[in-house]
């Protein structure tokens, strides 16, 4: 979460919305606007990285307790995806968006008024279900707007949100923790979440459609699949890499290596400075050489960096902060698209209502929470080194891709 996770939905239907369905330059007002409100979104989930040097402080929290802050917000992601379902059939697309943005902003001004951890935790698992609601509405209301030839534009466009809040969020803390307490920012990000939910739901366009609930027949179905499993695993590792290091890196730098929360945040902010042009570059590399090519560097790469996270130190440490979070920006877009090919008719959503989730619940949650544990014992370092391998192992999934060659 992401990078984020996103896919395509089905096609419109009869429902669908004014402008729906439109050429890609028409439509791109409304795409900036949908990609605007998947950025406060991700900014509640990349909020806590930067500001958690402060909270362990305040709180007294171990590392350990540190990342299953992380978990708990993985939790609530991956149950209320799952369930997904469910609210946007009988609300619409644009509707249950406008309902996530609420959840978030209450939720996160909540977790910056809680006095003790135990408040915490429920505030951010809360933050967590909102956040779950977004993604397939979120898509299904970008995918709305375009022609499917169009999808990896679109999709990669979408991209920009969290690549852009990695940036934004990091150095944001730096600038405000000096003179604002952590509790300060964030329930003025929680301020903001409900002012544009309620833009959104005043003034979006796309996702009018609703979505279907569960349908046991079609799980079964996905559930056979060899290469639903494959994808399932693919993810896991994206997120993994993508949002696992950048949830500990505060945490790793001043304590492992004596960097001030100044110098970190702003390392870690800058490490996603590129990744945002990247992201929308993604759409035109896929379109170029194939999905699976794109996933493929993508790993190799990621992994290579990540290992090199967790062995370097010095100018070579800063380096590897520096380009790590930039090879794991294709690997979305691309997977993605991939499973738009792969997955057909009501396969495709309910895949993604699965797929998602278990990437997040891993990746984003119980891998911070196992680095975490591994920052009070060992050091985070061995951590990095095993997540970087695991990114090699993972080429053996492709090629149980099926339509990973889908253009």
């Amino acid at each position: 979460m992401p990078p984020s996770p996103h896919t395509p939905s089905t096609p419109p239907g009869p429902s669908a919305g004014p402008g729906e369905g439109a050429a890609f330059r028409a439509a791109l007002p409304w795409l900036l606007f949908t990609t605007l409100l998947f950025l406060v979104n991700f900014t509640a989930r990349t909020l806590f990285a930067p500001l958690m040097v402060d909270i362990e402080q305040e709180l007294g929290l171990t590392h350990t307790e540190a990342g299953v802050v992380f978990l708990w917000i993985a939790l609530g992601f991956s149950i209320s995806m799952l369930l997904s379902g469910a609210v946007n059939s009988r609300l619409t697309h644009r509707r249950t968006i406008t309902l996530s943005a609420m959840i978030l902003g209450a939720s996160m001004a909540t977790a910056g008024l809680a006095p003790n951890f135990a408040l915490l935790q429920g505030a951010v698992f809360v933050m967590g279900l909102g956040g779950g609601l977004y993604l397939p509405s979120g898509v299904a209301a970008m995918t709305s707007l375009v022609e499917p030839h169009d999808y990896g534009k679109a999709l990669s466009l979408h991209e920009l949100a969290p690549n852009t809040a990695f940036i934004l969020m990091p150095l944001l803390a730096g600038l405000l923790l000096p003179t604002c307490s952590w509790r300060t920012i964030l329930t003025a990000a929680g301020a903001l979440c409900l002012t544009a939910g309620a833009g959104y739901g005043l003034f979006g366009r796309g996702g009018a459609s609703h979505g279907a609930p569960l349908q046991p027949h079609v799980l079964r179905e996905i559930l056979r699949r060899g290469d639903f499993w494959a994808y399932a695993a693919l993810f896991v590792l994206a997120v993994g890499v993508s949002i696992g290091p950048f949830s500990v890196l505060p945490l790793f730098l001043v304590n492992d290596h004596g960097l001030s929360p100044e110098r970190a945040n702003q390392l870690l902010g800058l490490s996603r400075l590129p990744c945002p042009l990247l992201a929308f570059s993604a759409g035109f590399i896929i379109d170029r050489i194939g999905p699976v090519r794109t996933i493929a560097a993508g790993l190799a790469l990621a992994g290579a960096a990540t290992v090199l996270l967790g062995l370097a130190t010095g100018g070579w440490l800063t380096a590897a902060v520096l380009i790590q979070p930039v090879l794991t920006v294709t690997f979305f877009p691309a997977a993605l698209t991939a499973m738009s090919h792969a997955f057909p008719g009501a396969q495709r959503p309910m895949s993604v209502a699965l797929i998602v989730p278990l990437g997040i619940l891993a990746g984003n949650g119980l891998l911070p929470a196992a680095l975490g544990r591994l920052g009070d014992t060992v050091g985070f370092g061995p951590g990095f080194v095993l997540l970087g391998a695991l990114q090699f192992a993972g080429l053996a999934l492709l090629p149980r891709l099926r339509g990973a060659r889908g253009r």
